[in-house]
């Protein structure tokens, strides 16, 4: 098969997002497929460290330049995140209320306290419509940017188009790629929802993730997705439209990636957690484990000089706060910015990895990629998941798989558990254990399975 793969994440980006277009790419050029991956060198607000890229000799690589649009927009981003502070700041001033001094009939003086609610509400709609306005026009110039570079580098004559999402602007040209006849079959792929109503504030921009989405499932040829709740909850969005097969291929772990030279060594005598990647302003947060921690320190079972945080990535000061309130954050120890292989360095020294997440109303199914390069480092993991849904499918995976704790909020008695399970942890830490997990239900996740399983459903599904 010749196959277009494209994709707003590949080499050049230091994110997990990255890693489900580079293996499934690698394995299916492996399985003797031309592959071709266009990809984009605009860059984002998510993804903080961009690589020089690593040619692979079996596939075909074409980054498109950032449209002029985007670099103009870059100069205006420029021009206003110094206003826009300061605008933000006195935002959050006008939601206090202030003492203003005001003469009576009977030049009696009294104080009335005077809200600017109005004044507030039209600043905070004038900001929201600048940032909603620039992440419509970063879509439009990644689109632009991938149908540019198309044409220039005539690309055509594919069985399959993948659009791997996040990125409007990437399914938008997976749609364009199949209505130009550049490609015979377009396959929709979903690595997060991209309608998601209770994660957006306003109506309209859940409106408009619905038009984007609308657009992807209406022409696609087959659907994907890495969840079982992603796949249920597209199932029942379109229930009365009749739409292209959903399939799940989950994301996965190479087993290629954890040989590797490099050594970030954790002192042994300490019982370390490790997290890296992203906290997205707090709804990932270790809350219920800082809780834990708490009282198991002041019951004696362990020293808080015997525990150590290690935190790689952007969001130090945002793990700082949540851990502060309970009188951890010396037990915090920052790795700043690290490669992925000094990020799989740091899981293996592990005593336990944190896994955090959430599941919510309109946002269940979302199972991080973390999950499973956890597997492949083969330990404990300790799973955090906020919100008001409990039984998520990273809790289940965890507790049927045996590969350690998963404590829901939603769940009542799982922080009660979570007590138990790292009280006995602890106990065989100071026994000298450092523990492995042995997992017969991993396997399956391997990328070299997984994308054959997905080669499997491009041939069975080739003449629907």
């Amino acid at each position: 098969m010749k196959i277009l793969l494209i994709t707003h994440y590949y080499k050049h980006k230091n994110a997990m997002a990255s890693v489900r277009p580079i293996k499934l790419a690698k394995y299916f050029a492996q399985e003797g497929h031309e592959v071709t991956v266009l990809t984009s060198m605009q860059k984002d607000n998510w993804c903080k460290q961009e690589i020089v890229p690593k040619p692979t000799k079996d596939i075909r690589e074409v980054y498109a330049p950032e449209h002029r649009g985007m670099r103009w927009l870059r100069k205006l981003y420029g021009v206003m995140q110094k206003r826009g502070k300061r605008k933000l700041q006195k935002i959050e001033k006008n939601n206090k209320e202030i003492d203003v001094t005001i003469a009576t009939k009977t030049n009696e003086i009294e104080t009335t306290k005077v809200h600017k609610g109005v004044l507030q509400k039209v600043k905070s709609y004038i900001v929201w419509l600048y940032y909603y306005a620039c992440d419509r026009l970063e879509n439009y110039f990644l689109y632009r940017g991938f149908v540019n570079e198309i044409k220039k580098q005539n690309l055509q004559g594919f069985d399959y188009v993948i659009a791997t999402y996040p990125g409007a602007g990437v399914h938008n040209a997976g749609v364009w790629v199949k209505k130009t006849g550049r490609a015979k079959r377009f396959v929709a792929d979903y690595r997060d929802p991209a309608y998601n109503p209770g994660g957006r504030s306003r109506k309209i921009e859940a409106l408009h993730d619905k038009k984007v989405q609308d657009k992807a499932v209406y022409t696609a040829d087959i659907i994907v997705c890495v969840s079982k709740g992603m796949a249920e909850t597209l199932r029942e969005q379109y229930k009365k439209q009749k739409i292209a097969p959903i399939f799940v291929v989950h994301n996965g772990f190479d087993l290629e990636d954890h040989i590797t030279n490099e050594t970030e060594v954790l002192e042994r005598d300490k019982f370390n957690f490790v997290y890296t990647g992203a906290l997205y302003n707090g709804r990932r947060t270790v809350q219920m484990l800082a809780e834990v921690l708490e009282e198991i320190i002041a019951e004696g079972i362990i020293a808080k000089d015997k525990l150590a945080i290690h935190y790689a990535g952007a969001d130090y000061t945002e793990l700082l706060t949540q851990l502060k309130p309970y009188g951890l954050q010396e037990i915090a120890v920052n790795h700043g910015y690290v490669t992925r292989s000094q990020s799989l360095a740091m899981q293996e020294q592990a005593d336990v990895v944190l896994l955090l997440n959430w599941n919510q109303d309109n946002y269940t199914g979302v199972i991080p990629g973390k999950l499973y390069e956890y597997m492949a480092a083969k330990r404990t993991i300790c799973a955090l998941i906020m919100g008001n849904q409990s039984e998520s499918e990273t809790a289940k995976m965890i507790r049927e798989g045996c590969l350690g704790c998963a404590c829901e909020q939603a769940k009542e008695n799982d922080q009660v558990d979570l007590k138990q399970y790292m009280t006995n942890m602890f106990l065989r830490f100071e026994n000298g254990e450092h523990i492995k997990i042995d997992s017969d239900s991993i396997q399956q996740y391997e990328y070299r399975c997984l994308a054959q399983r997905y080669l499997n459903i491009l041939a069975e599904n080739k003449e629907i």
